[in-house]
């Protein structure tokens, strides 16, 4: 893997990777492969991207678009990598996930519709489509959308309507009054 990862670092730094740095550069490309800098992050370790960050001497750097990590890394997303570092891309195919491993808790006053499935028009997405498992907390009356991965979807003691959207998918909508969405032909199921 050292070895795997030396060589992508290498290939990446004659492509215009900034910090030449094996372990920050496999920290960028989780980053990048989970969608995670897609979209601009709001804040970055607690301070306002990119202005308030205060170990900047001379102000924010000049970041390109489709540039992250401050302007050191060219390929901001999934597609981007797999485009302009193919080496990269295929390092974290090769040790890692597709997706998140963990199961987030939306908040217990969560309402209304959380999606794992990519929309451009929410934001979220972006680094929501990367997860498999979401739970809801709480009694509010609350909804998830599925992806294309193996869900497992878990309700709270509102009601809810769950949708798997594809993969091998188990819901569970806890307490409440709640309605399991499924797609495709009724004989599939």
């Amino acid at each position: 893997m050292v070895a795997d990862i030396q060589k992508a670092n290498d290939t990446a730094t004659e492509l215009g990777w900034r910090e030449n740095n094996p372990n920050e550069y496999v920290a960028v490309l989780l980053d990048n492969y989970l969608d995670l800098w897609s979209v601009n992050p709001q804040k970055y370790e607690g301070y306002s991207y990119p202005d308030g960050v205060p170990y900047f001497r001379n102000g924010p750097p000049k970041v390109p678009e489709g540039w992250t990590h401050f302007g050191s890394y060219f390929a901001n997303s999934r597609a981007k990598m797999k485009e302009l570092d193919l080496v990269g891309y295929k390092l974290i195919e090769k040790f890692f996930h597709p997706y998140l491993t963990y199961t987030p808790q939306l908040p217990a006053d969560f309402e209304g519709t959380f999606s794992l499935e990519f929309d451009e028009s929410r934001a979220y997405t972006y680094k929501s489509q990367h997860l498999k498992n979401v739970t809801l907390r709480g009694s509010n009356d609350a909804h998830i959308i599925g992806n294309g991965y193996d869900n497992v979807l878990m309700g709270n003691s509102g009601n809810n309507i769950l949708r798997g959207s594809g993969g091998d998918d188990r819901l569970n909508g806890n307490k409440g009054d709640d309605t399991a969405v499924f797609l495709g032909a009724h004989a599939d199921y």
